[in-house]
């Protein structure tokens, strides 16, 4: 079907009845679960499987997809619907690139399976079944985004080595500042990056500021060892990013109380030679399923983040007399 213009032409209307029929199920869904719930695997799972096999399954019994118009049928479901998004103002272009490894193939296993009804089973059939199993499809999806679920915890750790003695790297840990251009894509993309530190004291109960690209994280010191160890609780966590829309000035809801740092450490050791060997640990929280998948780049920017404080601190401990 889809090795010429015309079939293209019906792949991609068919992905126009998906798209149109899931996203405004997907809609409603993103308004009415709050953080905590699986909206996430509704949204990011159940709404990719919908959108493709009914993409495919409009496309009529007569002429049912092959596996091949099948995955065109997904792709083009999964594009319209990104169009959607960004032009209704309800998404960003980063968001979507960063769903799109687990979007994608699934709105192409919905097609395919969709493709399957088609080709297996009788027209009549199809439609008695369809009338009476599509009605269940957005119920069963807004039963999954409204079912609790308890926050997934992860905790990351960072260890660089620095050519200077602890004594002179800890005051960097409690008031720093970086004004370097970010050099990881993402963080020049939205993400959230650290900017600078700025603490009110340097004992047990002070309060510290990091200050991000999106906001203050602030937080309260519950553990000091001078030279060896500091730890700190967090208490808020700002937006994850600056969400990038051509069109609009947005502020997309999953960008924030879906990711919350919980605490955080730097642990000191003095190596021969008059260095220093800092590690960094964050723990946080994250209420967004599938929790493997996007840890996958929560992981990944938390890392960044340790690399980015972390090394401007090793830039300034050794660059002191």
């Amino acid at each position: 079907m889809a090795s010429n213009p015309a079939d293209h032409k019906r792949a991609f209307l068919g992905a126009m009845f998906g798209a149109a029929v899931t996203g405004l199920i997907g809609f409603a869904f993103s308004r009415t679960a709050d953080p905590g719930n699986l909206y996430g695997e509704a949204v990011f799972c159940g709404l990719p499987l919908l959108t493709g096999c009914a993409g495919s399954l409009i496309l009529g019994p007569q002429h049912p997809p092959t596996v091949k118009d099948a995955c065109f049928v997904g792709l083009y479901s999964y594009l319209i619907v990104c169009a959607g998004l960004v032009c209704c103002a309800q998404e960003g272009v980063v968001c979507l690139l960063m769903a799109a490894p687990l979007a994608i193939p699934l709105c192409m296993l919905g097609a395919i399976v969709g493709a399957g009804i088609l080709t297996w089973v009788n027209q009549k059939f199809l439609m008695r079944s369809t009338l009476a199993v599509v009605p269940l499809l957005p119920l069963s999806l807004f039963m999954a985004a409204h079912q609790t679920h308890a926050p997934a915890v992860r905790t990351e750790s960072t260890t660089i080595v620095i050519d200077a003695p602890p004594s002179k790297v800890w005051p960097l840990l409690f008031n720093m500042d970086s004004d370097q251009q970010p050099l990881w894509a993402l963080f020049r993309m939205g993400i959230a990056y650290p900017k600078g530190t700025r603490s009110d004291g340097l004992k047990v109960g002070s309060s510290r500021h990091c200050l991000l690209s999106t906001g203050v994280m602030n937080e309260v010191i519950t553990d000091l060892v001078p030279n060896q160890l500091f730890r700190f609780r967090i208490l808020n966590t700002p937006p994850t990013m600056h969400e990038w829309n051509p069109f609009f000035q947005i502020d997309t809801r999953h960008l924030s109380g879906y990711m919350h740092c919980r605490y955080g450490e730097f642990r000191l050791r003095a190596l021969p030679g008059g260095k220093t060997e800092l590690t960094g640990l964050s723990e946080y929280d994250q209420e967004i399923y599938p929790a493997l998948y996007w840890f996958l780049w929560s992981d990944s920017v938390v890392e960044q983040v340790h690399q980015r404080a972390m090394g401007g601190i090793k830039a300034a401990a050794e660059s002191r007399p």
